[in-house]
């Protein structure tokens, strides 16, 4: 009892250790990371950012301390300096009276967490208030960066650049594929669906090639199996963790079942992906991927632009960092619970 009441204390001091039972056994010790103009960045804010990108990313694992505990060791300094570029990009906005409208955010809540927005924020333990804030925060840095720095540099490509880099791709004989793939999903019509289950219909696809379709007929009356449309799709289309996972499958072959929880109504289950095919793609005309072309030309200048934009708000607010960069490279504010018992 002595223990949870002085990690309380310590925790409202805001140098301490602070555990919220939400963190499922995970130990946040909760300090003043940097400051910006008059606005603090402490420890708990990174937290905050790391569960809203786990809920995006890994929404599967969100019950998962361990996996939590990892997530928040392998990005939490990264995020700890998007907050502050943030927070100056907060600061501009705010002096140049740039609007964020309700719509826009509500919109974005909505692409994240689905229509149920509150249903869902309740039920992962979010602050609407600190949701709504950060998505305003991603909207701004997402406005600036395009209208301060993508805009300018892609206006300063030329057409001859542009065809210089197709004419080299044409030498290097480029090639293009689109994948031919579909999902199968698995959920119990109650409770939740055995990862032996999950083993068997892997099995079937995997090893007696069996149609998705015939799946259902083969898996127990109380587990519900769906099976998506076919899917085309080049590399550009997916999404990152999406394309590595078909990239690596052959014709013909399914990934390992992998776990999900629906958006919809937080119901866990299975899904693997299949791929029925994939094929070759003849090299485009340069009319046709002149726009990738030239994004592929300015993404370097763009890294170099925005490092130079960022530099200039450091200059311009007062950002005051606690941590010089090897204490703020040794510091692990992290710890799994059990550890310190």
């Amino acid at each position: 009892m002595f223990r949870y009441l002085l990690l309380s204390l310590l925790c409202v001091s805001g140098v301490g250790f602070c555990e919220n039972p939400a963190k499922q056994g995970i130990i946040v010790e909760n300090r003043i990371l940097a400051s910006v103009r008059d606005q603090v960045i402490t420890v708990q804010d990174v937290v905050k950012k790391l569960d809203m990108l786990f809920y995006q990313n890994l929404p599967e694992q969100r019950n998962s301390p361990a996996a939590r505990y990892e997530f928040y060791k392998a990005h939490w300094r990264n995020i700890f300096e998007d907050l502050v570029n943030r927070q100056l990009v907060l600061a501009w906005a705010e002096e140049r009276q740039f609007p964020v409208s309700n719509g826009d955010i509500r919109q974005e809540l909505e692409d994240i967490f689905g229509p149920e927005v509150m249903i869902n924020l309740y039920e992962s333990g979010f602050s609407l208030h600190d949701i709504q804030e950060m998505v305003k925060a991603d909207i701004l840095m997402r406005r600036l960066l395009y209208f301060q720095v993508r805009i300018p540099v892609l206006a300063a490509i030329s057409p001859s650049r542009v065809r210089s880099l197709y004419e080299t791709k044409l030498h290097q004989k480029f090639s293009r594929e689109a994948l031919h793939w579909r999902t199968v999903s698995l959920r119990a019509k109650e409770g939740e669906c055995p990862k032996t289950v999950a083993d068997s219909v892997y099995k079937m696809l995997e090893k007696e090639h069996l149609a998705p379709q015939e799946i259902a007929k083969k898996v127990p009356g109380t587990i519900e199996v769906t099976c998506s449309e076919q899917f085309r799709s080049e590399k550009e289309e997916l999404a990152p963790h999406i394309y590595d996972i078909l990239n690596k499958l052959k014709t013909g072959s399914s990934s390992e079942p992998m776990p999900f929880v629906s958006k919809q109504n937080g119901q866990k289950g299975w899904r693997f992906y299949v791929m029925d095919s994939k094929e070759q793609l003849p090299i485009p005309p340069l009319a046709d991927i002149e726009e990738d072309l030239r994004a592929e030309i300015a993404q370097p200048e763009i890294d170099v632009k925005t490092k130079e934009l960022f530099a200039d708000l450091y200059k311009e607010y007062q950002v005051k960092h606690l941590f010089s960069s090897e204490e703020l490279f040794s510091f692990e504010p992290f710890h799994m619970a059990e550890k310190l018992t």
